[in-house]
């Protein structure tokens, strides 16, 4: 893409293009977004994070390790 077909996307978007990820790191960056607004929506309460997000509790801990998150 030229860079001036970019300019109508927002500036995350575009950033996000033109640093051209691999599809596992936009999967990833993806994964760790969606993980984020669930503990945001929660409120913090890992257990209710993991019910909206569909999981076990178990699996909610491997993912924080997995992207970092505290």
């Amino acid at each position: 893409r030229r860079s001036s077909d970019l300019s109508s996307l927002p500036d995350k978007l575009r950033h996000d293009v033109s640093r051209r990820w691999s599809l596992k790191d936009r999967v990833e960056s993806a994964e760790r977004q969606i993980i984020l607004e669930a503990l945001s929506g929660a409120n913090g309460i890992k257990s209710r994070a993991a019910r909206l997000l569909g999981i076990d509790r178990r699996n909610l801990s491997y993912f924080l390790h997995k992207h970092g998150i505290p």
